[in-house]
């Protein structure tokens, strides 16, 4: 008899890990983060890994790596975007990317990118408290 476990098969004394991995693998998606300026400098390798699903890019995460946090106007920024989407497109690789605006989203899709972020928790937390101030 073996048992099974969802969580970590790892720690899980009777399951085997290959087992495991067969049965849930096509059920996971696998996401990737781009937030650093080796993972630019790499990108091509990166998305030729087998099995990667989807290449999220971390905007913010990304401008820090690259010396201009949060400055996405930015040419050293820009660069950084244009080859990601470059590469990726090429290889059918998905996108994910954050809109903020209905404009940021139509620009993004153009671009090639298929899951959108529509905001950040404390951004909207940000709005939402603001908007309690002001209530009487």
């Amino acid at each position: 008899m073996r048992g099974r476990r969802i969580g970590s098969p790892v720690h899980a004394a009777r399951v085997v890990v290959d087992d495991h991995v067969g049965e849930v693998g096509p059920q996971r998606t696998c996401c990737l983060l781009i937030e650093t300026a080796e993972a630019v400098e790499h990108i091509e390798a990166i998305l030729d890994v087998p099995g990667v699903d989807l290449a999220v890019v971390a905007q913010f995460d990304l401008s820090t790596a690259l010396g201009v946090h949060g400055q996405f106007d930015l040419p050293v920024y820009d660069d950084a975007m244009v080859a990601i989407e470059q590469v990726a497109v090429a290889k059918g690789m998905p996108l994910d990317g954050v809109a903020l605006t209905a404009d940021q989203s139509a620009s993004l899709i153009a671009k090639g990118y298929r899951v959108l972020l529509h905001g950040f928790a404390v951004l909207m937390l940000k709005s939402q408290v603001a908007s309690f101030m002001t209530w009487s």
